[in-house]
Parts: C-alpha cells; structure tokens; sequence
C-alpha cells in the first residue's frame, strides 16, 4: 500500500462557491460540509449588524450563521445540521456559541492552519506562477487576503484518534 501523505496545503479559491459543481442540487456530504464551513469563516475581523440592531465582530476564523441557513445550503434537515456541528465539536474541530439571532461557528486553530509561516516546507512555493503573480508572495503571509483560501491538508487529528460519538447509531445520518 502507498504511503499516504497528508501533510502540506492547496489553495482553493473562494470562487469556487459559484461553481456549478459546488451549486449542484445533491444533498452536500460531510466533507462537502466541512470545506464549505472553512470557505465561509472570515479571513479577516469583520463587523455585522444583526437583525436587532445590534453590532458584532465576527473575528478571523468564525462565520455568523442560522442552522436554517446551513441546513438550506447543505440540503439537510436541522436534526442532521445539529449532529454534525456537534460531532465536529466533539472532534475538537469546531467550536459553536448559539443565540435567538443566530448562530457564531469558530474554525478551531483557523490561524494556525492558515498561516504559512507554519507550513514551513510545504508552503506552496510555485503555486499560481503561471497565472502571474503568486497569490501568497501578495498576500503578506496570509493567503486569505485576496479571497483564496490555503487549506492545510495536515489533519486536525488522526483517523485512530477519531472515535464513533457516544450512542451514536445509523440514525445520525437521517434528517
């Protein structure tokens, strides 16, 4: 069997959320979820007025959202959208604070994974040359400040770390 090599990083642009592909009408799976969810946070602080008037920041690594909004794009029902951000909780991959105007999602270690001062070797050196300028020699370190995402491809934890969630069962993957 091949070594498997999940350590270094690809650059999606955010872009790709007008794509037919992304925009398909299929339900999305959990990884479809997952990289929808690192697409959506901010790359940068970002102030937001909520429907009551109220001003927030949604700082870098957090997207501001409903579970009717997600269970929409997903193509989910609420029950499978609260399961999931309740598993990737679990998983210590995400972090969730909700209130009645909304829902705050947090990337657990966002900075960490998104800055390429720790890829070290695995930065994308070449990456976008022959489109012109490298997106990340502009970007002053932080390759989300021209709408490109740098998706470390190093795992938050390991598949053997990963455990089935307590009394879960089949009836996770229903709505």
């Amino acid at each position: 069997m091949a070594k498997k090599n999940n350590k270094g990083w690809i650059i999606v642009h955010r872009q790709i959320l007008d794509s037919e592909i992304w925009n398909a009408e299929d339900p999305f799976s959990f990884r479809d979820a997952w990289i929808d969810l690192l697409l959506r946070v901010n790359h940068a602080d970002r102030g937001l007025i909520l429907k009551n008037g109220t001003r927030i920041t949604v700082d870098r690594g957090q997207h501001w959202t409903s579970m009717r909004t997600l269970a929409t794009r997903w193509k989910w029902g609420n029950k499978k959208v609260l399961k999931y951000l309740d598993l990737l909780q679990k998983l210590e991959m995400i972090s969730v604070k909700k209130s009645k105007d909304g829902t705050l999602i947090t990337i657990t270690n966002y900075d960490f994974y998104q800055d390429l001062k720790n890829a070290g070797r695995n930065a994308p050196r070449n990456a976008g040359r022959n489109a012109g300028e490298n997106a990340l020699d502009n970007a002053g370190g932080n390759a989300t400040d021209n709408g490109t995402t740098a998706l470390s491809t190093t795992h938050y934890r390991t598949n053997e770390e990963i455990k089935e969630p307590a009394g879960s069962d089949d009836s996770f993957y229903e709505d």
